[in-house]
Formats: structure tokens, C-alpha cells, sequence
């Protein structure tokens, strides 16, 4: 009776654990309209959060990614999050904070940060410092007006706000980053290259970074190009992100 049982308890286990892998099939739905579901990029991580109530923010599974492949286990990584947005909502950083990673995020209009702990810059960056632009506030399409891509039209429906450049190489000079950066998130609304171009790839050594590119071109191909040309591999399309990882 007792063999039985166990027989039982473990076929039951192997049914809702073959149950879960082809429920899941390594996929999720992604929460923006006009896009399929994406790969996951972390079975792992997918269980973690069905079964074991673990909480991921990101659009695109970026911290499922970081958090259950590249990283798996390091709760004291840094990260920069640029073009950050909301502090909860579809943030690519959120979740590595609550694992113990500090950073550094870059947000002209951030809102929900209450709850964040890492540096906030409220600055816009750009490929170099001192220029004026023209900000467009819309939500997650916010960027500057002469970039904007994809969602230009419906990001020029925003308000607009006078703002002066920094690079991302001077937020990490003041914010005093380490050498070694694990997580590099750029999701900026068409100004991803522009960001790119002042990386202070000479000091700064990244681990992975997930870069929006929303299909467009040249800018995909010149992203690709320049961070090829520093080291980094790419590894993985997600959707409208490209992902690398340190060749």
C-alpha cells in the first residue's frame, strides 16, 4: 500500500511537471498589443515565477534573462537602466534590486520610483553633453522629438519639455560605477545608437545588454556593428530587443 502511494505521489509529480513544461513550452504572453508571444528566455525563471511566487517586471523577459541565465545566483550585480521610465511597471531593473543589485537608473520624468533604491538621474542622454532638445512626454514613448522612432507619431501627441544633454559616460562618472557593469539596459525610443556612441567602452566592461531597436534600420545594424566592434556578441533577438553578451 505504501509502494503504491509513493507511485502515485511521483507519477502525479512527473504529470504536473511534464504539465507545466508544455503549458509554459518556454513561452509567456507579452502585454503589448500588435506583438506575438515572445520565447522565454528562462524556463527557470518561468517556473520560479508560476510555482514559486516570484516576481518579474519586464516587458520582454530582460530580467528573466539576466536573473536565470547570464547571472544565475549573483545578488550583489550592478546595473544601468537607461531610458528607465516606470519604476514597477515593465522596469528591466526592479527585479535585480530586489535580489540585492544596486545601479544606477537614467529617467528625465520617472515615475513610480517611490519603492527604488538605486541612483536616479533625471537627465536625458544623447551622444554628447550641453546640446538642447526637445523631450516629447508620452508614457513609455517618451524620448527626444529628432530620434524618436517606431512610435514617433503617437509619442508627438505628448507634451514637450526643454532639456539638456548628458552622456551616459558622465552619469557613470558621477555615479562613481564600478569598472565591471553586469546589466546594461538602453531602451530609449530611438536613441538607442546615440547612447551607445558615448559608452565608455575603454573603462566600463559589461556583462550583457539588452537593447531596443524596434526593427528599424540602419539603427539595428550600427548598434550590432559598434558593440561587436568593442567585444560583445550577439546572442539573442527579442522582439523589438537585441541582446548581448561579453565575447
Amino acid at each position: 500500500m505504501r509502494l503504491r502511494t509513493v507511485l502515485l505521489v511521483v507519477v502525479a509529480a512527473l504529470v504536473a511537471a511534464a504539465s507545466a513544461y508544455f503549458y509554459l513550452d518556454y513561452r509567456y504572453t507579452v502585454r503589448i498589443p500588435g506583438f506575438p508571444s515572445a520565447p522565454s528566455p528562462s524556463l527557470r525563471m518561468e517556473l520560479a515565477q508560476h510555482y514559486g511566487g516570484k516576481r518579474f517586471y519586464s516587458q520582454l523577459g530582460q530580467d528573466k534573462w539576466i536573473i536565470g541565465v547570464v547571472f544565475p545566483g549573483v545578488t550583489n550585480g550592478y546595473f544601468v537602466d537607461v531610458g528607465a521610465a516606470d519604476g514597477l511597471l515593465n522596469s528591466n531593473s526592479k527585479a535585480l534590486e530586489e535580489l540585492g543589485w544596486t545601479g544606477v537608473a537614467v529617467e528625465p520624468f520617472p515615475t513610480n520610483w517611490e519603492t527604488r533604491t538605486c541612483l536616479l538621474f533625471k537627465e536625458v542622454v544623447s551622444s554628447r553633453a550641453g546640446e538642447t532638445v526637445q523631450f516629447r512626454l508620452s508614457g513609455e514613448l517618451s524620448g527626444i522629438e529628432t530620434s524618436l522612432g517606431l512610435h514617433r507619431n503617437e509619442a508627438r501627441k505628448g507634451s514637450a519639455a526643454t532639456l539638456t544633454t548628458t552622456t551616459i559616460a558622465d552619469v557613470l562618472e558621477r555615479a562613481r560605477a564600478p569598472g565591471f557593469i553586469h546589466y546594461v539596459s538602453v531602451d530609449v525610443e530611438g536613441a538607442e545608437y546615440d547612447v551607445l556612441q558615448a559608452f565608455p567602452f575603454s573603462t566600463h566592461e559589461v556583462g550583457a545588454f539588452t537593447v531596443e531597436h524596434n526593427q528599424e534600420e540602419p539603427k539595428r545594424s550600427k548598434i550590432r556593428a559598434l558593440l561587436e566592434s568593442h567585444g560583445y556578441r550577439f546572442v539573442r533577438q527579442q522582439l523589438a530587443d537585441d541582446w548581448y553578451l561579453r565575447r
